[in-house]
């Protein structure tokens, strides 16, 4: 988070804190000589954290940037299975509760993380590292509704869904299990997951 001429260049995760995750900013180079260390903070080097509202655990896919925003999805599954693995990410959402939700923090240059919208809808089963565009103005998630898996584009903006694409049937070859989408030029998405590579043609907005 900050480039080139940008003030603040920070490195932002998700922590493991016992009491429930915190979204962390750390200080990426020399640490501003006015900036005193935050309370509940362990380290002067930590610009800024905040709880994860969403999320009860660590979240394990990257959270995603765009200027001074970050969002993170949650990853915590309400009624996991004893033994982890595939049967969480493949049944989530059917047989047990999914991980919902989306949750966008900003730094509004005040050295400071504030909420700038949550979104309890997307299922997040396949924990899929959500991906935004400064071209479409979109955060593209993974999402599965009804046992079917779908792809949505949410405004970066206010976290409302805008646009939603349905796969062909309720195949699980359509998931994006791990995957991490690539936006091409023209505007199409392709999007990875545990069994293929799928290609949305003309998705971009117009």
């Amino acid at each position: 988070m900050g480039f080139g001429n940008d003030p603040d260049k920070l490195i932002v995760i998700a922590d493991a804190a016992e009491s429930g995750t915190n979204a962390v900013a750390f200080w990426r180079d020399e640490i501003p000589a006015d900036f005193k260390q935050k309370p509940g903070t362990k380290s002067r080097r930590i610009a800024d954290q905040a709880r994860i509202e969403i999320s009860q655990l660590t979240i394990e896919p990257s959270p995603n940037v765009l200027g001074y925003g970050v969002v993170y999805i949650n990853g915590s599954y309400p009624d996991p299975i004893k033994t982890p693995g595939a049967p969480n990410a493949f049944t989530a959402g059917v047989t047990r509760p999914a991980p919902l939700g989306v949750q966008k923090f900003e730094d509004p240059k005040t050295h400071q993380f504030a909420t700038a919208w949550i979104n309890r809808e997307v299922d997040n089963s396949d924990i899929m590292v959500p991906v935004v565009s400064a071209a479409t103005g979109l955060l593209y998630c993974a999402h599965k509704e009804n046992g079917d898996n779908q792809y949505v584009g949410l405004d970066w903006r206010t976290g409302e869904l805008r646009a939603r694409w349905i796969f062909p049937d309720d195949s699980r070859v359509w998931n994006a299990f791990g995957g991490i989408t690539t936006i091409l030029e023209d505007g199409d998405l392709l999007i990875r997951g545990a069994f293929g590579i799928k290609r949305i043609i003309g998705s971009s907005l117009r």
